[in-house]
């Protein structure tokens, strides 16, 4: 069982992107939830993910690929 609370999934998310920003040698985050998860793909455009393409993830089922570009320019 999880010991933090709703808020903090978020927050840790917004921690995460921000220290990963600070490196020039990553252009771009991906990530990966199943298409029937509509409360992550929401979380993760709300942090600025967008829908890349859905595939089927062996032992998982249908996925979809989220992606968010860190353009250093």
């Amino acid at each position: 069982m999880c010991s933090y609370t709703i808020s903090e999934g978020p927050i840790a998310l917004q921690i995460l992107i921000g220290r990963l920003r600070e490196d020039p040698s990553i252009p771009l985050l991906g990530l990966t939830t199943s298409v029937h998860n509509h409360t992550a793909q929401r979380a993760y455009y709300k942090a600025g993910f967008k829908n890349l393409r859905e595939y089927d993830a062996p032992g998982y089922g249908r996925c979809l690929l989220m992606v968010m570009s860190l353009s250093h320019d």
